[in-house]
């Protein structure tokens, strides 16, 4: 055994926490560098049943880790681990399975990946969905959400200038492995969740929410580590006033991690495209944020205008007359004289008014 594996197999790098490193279980196991084939996208506690059902029998020796999922209130497949008879192991971890073996087990790799192929996550169909970051202990980690899936027309919710914008923007947040920052802005009430739901019904890719109050820690080894496992992601910050503020007038800003992540050396590696919401204007924005290259897209977020604000409410069928600029939600709600629009601290998990075509 050489002197790189003997000091994997002797030190603590086999287990970090309640996660099992795969490769070093390996060498701790054979005494051997694995050969390695992955299949991605898939949904892991279906693939790990199905995997027990085919090839159970076969298992030397399992380690599977579970979690109580409040939402759904049973417990979930968060990690799995297997030791296979023939010198192979199987690996289930967030949305991949890894077959690890000494390079000569080609059909057992051929019949693990049929299986899981079957498992292949095809995307949200009726539903869309969101993954919330959270922070516990120091710990990292993605709660998966299902958000209704959101389908409005344009053209009667928002001014002829985001339809134009949206065609564009959708191309880009849809190729892979693109990279830069979309900045949606505007008062409350002016519609900035309800087209981010929109969004978010339409990409292909694997959005992830973080508060702004974790926003601050975004080049902390541990996130950064996290996120080395999802690759070609977007990346949803609302409110982030205090994230992306010039660094003018504030010389501890975590602008900069956010152009890094965006656009610096990580950004080659992890191309995660970036979307923040918030409700003051540019001018209070640091300039780096707009540089050709970075932005992939600004919007600005207004009242409707009286004709269109008019054509809403005849669409809506409320009875009355629009005489001044006003936001979705104040028409929306116009029977309510005292209706105040409230601050959210997570806007997909607050019910919105229905706009429906």
């Amino acid at each position: 055994m050489n002197n790189a594996i003997q000091r994997v197999t002797e030190s603590s790098e086999l287990i970090d926490g309640s996660y099992i490193s795969p490769i070093n279980f390996y060498l701790n196991t054979y005494g051997d560098i694995p050969t390695i084939h992955d299949i991605t996208n898939i949904k892991r506690t279906k693939a790990v049943e199905k995997f027990m059902e085919q090839f159970g029998s076969r298992v030397k020796q399992p380690y599977v880790y579970h979690f109580y999922n409040e939402d759904k209130r049973k417990y979930e497949i968060y990690y799995a681990c297997f030791v296979m008879e023939n010198d192979c192991m199987v690996n289930f971890e967030f949305d991949d399975c890894h077959i690890l073996h000494n390079g000569k087990q080609q059909a057992f790799v051929d019949e693990v990946t049929s299986l899981v192929r079957k498992c292949k996550d095809r995307g949200p169909s009726r539903k869309a969905e969101i993954s919330i970051l959270t922070v516990h202990e120091g710990e990292y980690t993605l709660t998966e959400l299902e958000i209704p899936k959101t389908n409005i027309n344009l053209a009667l919710y928002y001014e002829n200038a985001l339809v134009d914008l949206d065609k564009e923007l959708m191309k880009r947040l849809n190729t892979k492995k693109d990279k830069g920052i979309v900045l949606l802005h505007g008062q409350p009430g002016t519609g900035k969740t309800t087209y981010l739901r929109y969004i978010i019904s339409r990409v292909k890719k694997k959005v992830i929410f973080l508060s702004a109050n974790n926003a601050g820690n975004i080049m902390s080894p541990d996130f950064i580590k996290l996120m080395l496992n999802y690759p070609d992601s977007i990346l949803v910050i609302e409110d982030a006033e205090n994230i992306i503020g010039s660094r003018k007038h504030n010389n501890i800003s975590p602008v900069g991690d956010l152009l890094n992540l965006s656009d610096g050396l990580l950004a080659d590696v992890l191309r995660t495209q970036i979307i923040c919401t918030f409700n003051s204007d540019l001018t209070s924005i640091d300039e780096a944020l707009m540089r050709k290259g970075r932005l992939i897209a600004k919007y600005e977020f207004k009242a409707l205008p009286v004709d269109k604000g008019q054509q809403l409410a005849d669409h809506l069928k409320l009875p009355f007359k629009v005489e001044k600029p006003m936001t979705v939600t104040e028409i929306i709600n116009y029977k309510s004289t005292s209706f105040q629009p409230e601050k959210q601290q997570i806007g997909f998990q607050v019910a919105a008014a229905q706009l429906k075509t």
